[in-house]
């Protein structure tokens, strides 16, 4: 089976997306508006939010059997630093969008990565300039960006360019409390990740799976 990637077709007429030209090309995010950093830190921007034809696991088991790396992470960046990826194709619609995430590798219970390793992820959200001239998140499957303030328990699975990717959208990531001090000690405690998704179902069945299972002991 083709791994999964995030892309979808958006009407630009709908989102009032702007593209450049024609081509199908990367946008990031300087070259979409040099001030959209302030703008995302202040947090005073909208969320587009998406759907696409893809897989989703809803339990614990199929999601820790379809990961091809399962750890503890931190992005180096706030998101409005991270690479934003916007490619348009015919008649200037968004086709495929993503945001490029370092991190930095505190502990791994799935995976050849090494402890220390810096290393890039994907996540299925992006920012996109509108054509009424506002910078908004746009997002598949109501994916928020991974938090830099905390490290989080990701399970990421290798797309079809062989990236590990958050292919299971929101479900992807639990943070760990924010008590935690990982970036300065690099020691992991257990038991300390909490929700992203509060209310979800699948959600919280994920959840339940990791700490019945005690990974974070492992």
């Amino acid at each position: 089976m083709k791994k999964n990637t995030f892309s979808l077709i958006i009407i630009t007429s709908l989102l009032g997306l702007v593209g450049c030209n024609n081509e199908i090309k990367p946008k990031t995010l300087t070259s979409i508006n040099p001030t959209t950093k302030q703008v995302v830190q202040n947090d005073s921007m909208d969320t587009i939010y998406t759907q696409a034809n893809r897989i989703i696991y809803d339990n614990y088991g199929k999601i820790k059997k379809r990961a091809d790396f399962i750890g503890i992470v931190q992005p180096l960046k706030p998101f409005a630093t991270r690479e934003h990826v916007n490619k348009y194709g015919e008649y200037n619609s968004l086709g495929l969008f993503y945001t490029k995430t370092e991190v930095k590798v505190f502990k791994v219970f799935k995976g050849d990565i090494k402890p220390g390793t810096i290393m890039e992820i994907i996540e299925p959200i992006s920012i996109v300039k509108r054509n009424n001239g506002r910078i908004s998140k746009i997002s598949i499957d109501k994916y928020k960006e991974l938090p830099m303030e905390t490290p989080s328990l990701v399970f990421l699975s290798k797309n079809g360019n062989g990236q590990l990717s958050m292919s299971n959208a929101q479900n992807s990531y639990f943070p760990m409390q924010k008590t935690q001090t990982f970036a300065r000690s690099g020691e992991v405690r257990a038991d300390r990740i909490v929700q992203n998704r509060k209310g979800d179902k699948i959600h919280q069945a994920i959840y339940d799976g990791i700490m019945k299972d005690g990974l974070l002991n492992k």
